[in-house]
C-alpha cells in the first residue's frame, strides 16, 4: 500500500467549496491552484452564499480547465457524477441578502 505524505492533497470529484467574504479569495486562489495539481480532479465548484450562482471549473480533454457559470433559472451539470439539478434546488431553503445595484449618481450639483 502506498503511503501519502501530510502534504499530499487528496482530490475527490467535485470538490465543492461554499464560498463566503473571508474564505473567497483563498478559494479561487491558493487553494485551487492546489487542486489542480491533483491530475485526480476534474471538477471543482464554487457555490456562492450570497447569490445564485455556481461555478463550476471543470478539466478539459486537454488538461485545461474551464469555467460553467450558473444562474437563477440555469440547470447545474457536475459530469464527474453524472448529477444534474436545478440550480433553484440548491438554494431552495436559503435566504439570499437582497442584490446591491451598482447605479452611480449624476455628478454635479442640482
Amino acid at each position: 500500500m502506498k503511503q501519502l505524505s501530510a502534504k499530499a492533497t487528496l482530490a475527490i470529484d467535485p470538490r465543492i467549496e461554499i464560498l463566503s467574504d473571508s474564505t473567497e479569495r483563498f478559494d479561487r486562489g491558493i487553494k485551487f491552484e492546489d487542486y489542480r495539481r491533483s491530475p485526480s480532479l476534474e471538477e471543482y465548484v464554487l457555490i456562492s452564499q450570497n447569490r445564485m450562482n455556481v461555478e463550476v471549473y471543470r478539466r478539459n480533454a486537454a488538461g485545461r480547465w474551464e469555467l460553467q457559470a450558473y444562474h437563477e433559472g440555469d440547470r447545474v451539470e457536475l459530469v464527474s457524477i453524472g448529477l444534474e439539478f436545478a440550480i433553484a434546488d440548491l438554494y431552495e431553503d436559503v435566504i439570499l441578502p437582497p442584490e446591491e445595484l451598482d447605479i452611480e449618481e449624476p455628478s454635479g450639483s442640482i
